[in-house]
This record gives C-alpha cells, structure tokens and sequence, in this order.
C-alpha cells in the first residue's frame, strides 16, 4: 500500500521522491511504503492549510468533518 502526502487536497508524493518503508512485525513483509516529507514539503502543507483555513473556520463543526 503507498502513502502519499495529502497537500492542499492533492495526494502527492514527497518532493524528492523518498519513501520509506512500514514493516509487518510477524512475517516481515513489507506493510506500507509511506512518502518521506523534507522540510519544503511540510511548508507546502503549512501554507496550503493557511489559504485553507478562512473558508474552513467559517463552516459549521458538521461540514468540517
């Protein structure tokens, strides 16, 4: 199963591409491989939920779930 970062409502991966990998503790499989987040990637989501956040904090608690 692949995890991408989810920005400004997009599923993207990491900007440098980077994964890694969640381990299954019994047989040792690979369980999920997860985008690796830099720096860059979390001020893209901090500023994309910036611009997000006037329209979110003006609807009611039922349209915010």
């Amino acid at each position: 199963m692949q995890i991408d970062l989810l920005i400004g409502g997009n599923s993207i991966g990491a900007g440098t591409g980077g994964t890694y990998e969640r381990y299954n503790p019994i047989d040792g499989t690979v369980a999920t491989i997860a985008a690796a987040a830099t720096v860059q990637d979390a001020v893209a989501a901090a500023d994309a939920a910036g611009r997000a956040f006037p329209t979110w904090s003006a609807m009611g608690p039922n349209a915010r779930r």
